[in-house]
């Protein structure tokens, strides 16, 4: 928990597995991110134990880029990643950054695995400057937990503009 207090940007590196994250980090999410400490007791969204910080997933996967597109076989990777983004990251209030996903590596030369890894080393780079994803916050609710009429809905977790 300590180290989840002084670090200013979490990231979760990892092969994406049948559209989630393994098993072994998901066990570390439930025993780090404490109940009543980063989440709960009124602590959720822009109030969450983890405000002011930013995260980012880091991830692999076996499938194209353009199966991972609304209309692609597997579909839009907002929604795959959606736990972790908003039920993770944003539900303990973190900033979400847009991920960083290498798709097929495997499938690729040395030289286009290089470029990934130069294009991943830029966006660490510029993590400061990077616009989170947009999400919604406990304001925009009535009491009932269901959005304001006036308020349209947005549930994938794209760029802010």
């Amino acid at each position: 928990m300590e180290k989840l207090a002084w670090r200013d940007v979490l990231i979760f590196q990892f092969p994406l597995y049948l559209f989630s994250i393994p098993t072994i980090m998901k066990g570390w999410v439930d025993r780090a991110f404490v109940s009543s400490v980063i989440y709960g007791a009124g602590k959720r969204y822009e109030k969450g134990g983890l405000k002011g910080k930013k995260a980012m997933v880091v991830t692999s996967c076996g499938g194209y880029e353009s199966m991972f597109k609304a209309d692609g076989l597997l579909g839009d990777l907002n929604v795959a990643l959606w736990h972790i983004h908003n039920g993770i990251f944003h539900y303990t209030g973190c900033e979400v950054l847009p991920p960083y996903v290498a798709y097929s590596p495997t499938y690729y030369s040395q030289e286009q695995c290089v470029q990934y890894l130069d294009y991943y080393s830029d966006r660490l780079k510029s993590l400061e400057s990077e616009k989170p994803l947009d999400f919604h916050y406990t304001h925009e609710f009535d009491e009932n937990f269901k959005l304001k009429k006036e308020i349209e809905p947005r549930s994938t977790g794209h760029r802010r503009d």
